[in-house]
């Protein structure tokens, strides 16, 4: 549906066929919550931040698709929630899941993890929240406040992987 939306955007900027097709992409997104875990295991933080991942996906194509048929919001809104939140978590997931078991660790996050998904996901809501009227207080701020909780979550990752990364368990088979 993704790739669907996207060919369909640029080859029909002008139609209203995108926009049904972004909100085709949000119900599969939000179909794949719908399919998570169930039970306790839902509750791990890479678990969260990757249903996070989809949750901002849904999220993203969702407004831009209710923006293209004209609700009074800025299709810069859904972008930048599919930018900053959904490609955010994604990467942070990935980042911690990796760089905990290329380095021989088993699948226990450390603080530095769960700090960098925390303040990931807190930086695509900080960017989108004010443009939807939540938080108001945060409009002048938002873009400022975003970008230093999502630099944040980078840079309390690295800190907290580095000592991992310089002195693994093992070597993961296959990586060098």
């Amino acid at each position: 549906m993704v790739a669907l939306y996207a060919i369909t955007a640029l080859a029909f900027p002008h139609s209203q066929v995108p926009s049904y097709l972004a909100l085709a992409a949000a119900a599969a997104f939000f179909d794949r919550l719908a399919e998570w875990f169930i039970g306790t295991a839902v509750l791990r933080t890479q678990v969260l931040a990757l249903a996070g991942a989809n949750a901002f996906a849904g999220g993203g194509f969702l407004l831009i698709g209710l923006s293209g048929l004209g609700a009074p919001i800025a299709i810069g809104s859904g972008i930048h929630m599919l930018a900053v939140g959904s490609l955010g978590l994604a990467v942070m997931a990935v980042l911690v899941i990796a760089g905990l078991r290329h380095t021989g660790r088993p699948l226990v996050l450390p603080r530095a993890a769960h700090a960098a998904i925390a303040l990931m996901a807190c930086a695509g809501l900080v960017r989108v929240l004010p443009e939807l009227g939540i938080g108001g207080a945060l409009t002048s701020l938002h873009y400022a406040a975003s970008a230093l909780l999502w630099s944040a979550a980078f840079g309390v990752w690295f800190v907290g992987f580095l000592p991992l990364f310089l002195h693994p368990l093992r070597t993961a088979e296959g990586c060098q």
